[in-house]
């Protein structure tokens, strides 16, 4: 269970604040910032930097913003998307600790990946005519509401 005083933090900033918050770390400590990370996502196998950062602080409460610099940038929480297995489709853990079957995230059917699959849509989680990623999914918003609240 994370430690109550912490809480995760994150804005979207262009690459200029990201510089400027490396500057001033000092300033963002006095805000009480512990650690700042940039957000990454993966495109066509590589890791590329996203505008957004992940600022932690040790605070129980909110800041609504942050001075860096002479800007002030507003803060929203950070809410992680749902850890989904790639290899049996289902949340809560990840392929390297998945001890279920290997699962085709399109068809639900098990053997095979997704990748050159052209059968009819089905989510191994629900059973609706979706595939497994999809955010339409009635079981994905169900694990974004347990990550919300924890």
């Amino acid at each position: 269970m994370p430690h109550l005083t912490f809480r995760k933090e994150s804005f979207p900033a262009e690459s200029c604040c990201v510089l400027l918050l490396k500057k001033q770390k000092k300033e963002l400590e006095n805000q009480r910032a512990t650690t700042i990370r940039r957000i990454k996502i993966r495109r066509d196998g590589k890791l590329l930097d996203t505008k957004h950062l992940i600022i932690t602080f040790h605070s129980p409460r909110l800041p609504k913003c942050i001075k860096a610099g002479y800007m002030r940038l507003a803060v929203r929480p950070y809410i992680p998307t749902p850890l989904r297995c790639f290899k049996c489709q289902s949340f809560g853990h990840s392929k390297d600790s998945c001890r279920g079957t290997l699962t085709c995230s399109r068809c639900a059917e098990a053997g095979h990946e997704s990748s050159g699959c052209s059968a009819e849509e089905k989510c191994v989680n629900c059973k609706g005519t979706h595939t497994s990623f999809s955010h339409t999914c009635p079981s994905w918003h169900f694990e974004k509401e347990v990550v919300v609240e924890k």
